[in-house]
């Protein structure tokens, strides 16, 4: 009896993990990419205030928006000693726009991922990827 609680148990964790939302992570990301924007010096020299851009695709509109205000509110414009503003961009507004120095990518389409990789190596911009 004891062994089978444990499977299910288990099993419970594993089917959580899967079918959970991304929620925790998101929130783990917003407070991670704006430090992570502070340790790229190259990038930083470019301009006096970056530009954090919040790709979205399709429906994912509202969670960029939503990530974007998140990170401005936490961090109030500013990380270390870089001067920065969080934008939500599409993917078509993010290849239109030449002041963007960082990209956060939400889940896309794998095409989508590879023209704004694409993108980035053309600017020296690493893009993040949820």
């Amino acid at each position: 009896m004891e062994v089978l609680m444990k499977i299910l148990f288990a099993l419970l964790v594993t089917w959580v993990m899967l079918n959970g939302d991304d929620s925790v992570l998101i929130d783990t990301h917003i407070r991670m990419i704006p430090k992570i924007m502070a340790l790229d010096t190259k990038n930083q020299s470019k301009s006096s205030k970056a530009t954090l851009a919040i790709v979205y695709e399709g429906n994912r509109k509202s969670l960029a928006y939503s990530i974007a205000d998140k990170i401005n509110q936490n961090y109030n414009g500013k990380v270390a000693n870089l001067p920065f503003s969080a934008i939500a961009l599409s993917v078509d507004e993010l290849f239109s726009r030449d002041n963007v120095s960082f990209a956060y990518v939400t889940k896309m389409s794998e095409k989508s991922v590879k023209k704004i990789a694409q993108w980035g190596i053309e600017n020296t911009i690493y893009p993040l990827h949820l």
